[in-house]
């Protein structure tokens, strides 16, 4: 009665501050840049020539096997510009790839390179792979359940680029477009229509700005919401970095974020163990999917011995109550094993 219409009264309330409306004011931005382009079309000097205009710390996210130390005397020598660099081995999981990029920020880096973001979708343990994973280990599994576990990973990389307080630069690996196309009446061909980058479809499209490099080291944008690329077909060097900057530096600063006078202040080992547990709780979930979504008791062993391994091996015997937790999973599995059996 009395108390309902209190609690719904304070629910519009609250929905009505949810809202609010300003009016719409050109704003400093950071940089969201896709670059795609196959193998040895130059995305990797591009994306460093691109943070040299710029101007800022930069750090590249290696995926490509060291190829971003092979340009570090040129840069130097040729530029003045330095840059460090993260290797970054398999599994390419989106939540590693988040874990990157958080750990870029806390360093400090103004300018985040990601050399490639392919590998979140089609490299070893990227989202193709966990997919594959979880319908291989248990075929009877709907594919669609399989998805389920592996969007919301792949979303949340998604939200780290597009949040970050950082410029970022990904590079995207392109494959050849086809479409089928009727020649004649019951027969098709297949035709090629270009490139797209080989990542989720769409994934593009999150991007201020795309360019597309041809094997002749020439760019194109695919998509500009600078207004400043379309039409243009050229070569990347230091002066875009220096147009996109003074684009994102038009119009005003964002607004500061109010804080309390008074603030408590992490100790640096604290920040770190808190980091150190979001990515074990990640990797512990991704497995758990996996194993309560395998049917055969012996392949959830296999998995659960992987996962034990790779808490062992990244995170240096801090993972005790992680690979406690595998032990009693894998335990109730083999008990429902059991009693199904």
């Amino acid at each position: 009665g009395e108390i309902s219409h209190i609690k719904i009264s304070l629910l519009i309330k609250r929905r009505k501050i949810m809202f609010q409306f300003r009016k719409a004011e050109r704003r400093k931005a950071k940089l969201r840049l896709a670059l795609c382009g196959v193998a040895g079309a130059g995305k990797t000097l591009s994306s460093l020539l691109i943070a040299v205009g710029l101007k800022g710390k930069t750090c590249v996210i290696d995926t490509e096997a060291k190829s971003a130390d092979l340009y570090a005397k040129k840069m130097e020598i040729e530029y003045g510009f330095s840059y460090e660099v993260a290797e970054f081995d398999p599994p390419f999981t989106p939540a590693r790839y988040v874990e990157a990029i958080k750990a870029a920020e806390k360093e400090g880096f103004d300018i985040i390179i990601i050399d490639s973001l392919t590998h979140a979708w089609a490299g070893e343990g990227g989202a193709l792979d966990m997919v594959s994973n979880i319908t291989r280990a248990n075929p009877r599994a709907d594919s669609r359940a399989a998805w389920g576990k592996v969007t919301p990973e792949h979303n949340r990389l998604i939200e780290a680029i597009l949040t970050s307080k950082s410029h970022i630069i990904a590079t995207m690996r392109s494959k050849p477009d086809h479409f089928a196309t009727e020649k004649e009446k019951g027969k098709y061909s297949t035709v090629k229509v270009g490139l797209s980058p080989i990542q989720r479809d769409g994934m593009d499209h999150e991007f201020t700005v795309v360019f597309d490099i041809s094997d002749e080291h020439f760019a194109r944008s695919t998509k500009d919401r600078t207004d400043m690329f379309d039409g243009r077909n050229f070569k990347i060097s230091t002066e875009t970095g220096e147009e996109l900057l003074g684009w994102l530096n038009e119009g005003i600063d964002e607004p500061a974020v109010n804080k309390p006078a008074v603030q408590s202040v992490k100790p640096v080992a604290e920040a770190g163990q808190e980091e150190l547990e979001a990515s074990m709780i990640n990797l512990f979930e991704h497995y758990k999917d996996m194993i309560d979504l395998e049917q055969d008791f012996e392949q959830a062993k296999i998995i659960g011995r992987k996962a034990w391994q790779e808490f062992s091996t990244r995170f240096n015997g801090k993972s005790e109550l992680y690979q406690h937790k595998l032990k009693i999973l894998i335990a109730e599995k083999g008990k429902t094993a059991g009693a199904k059996a």
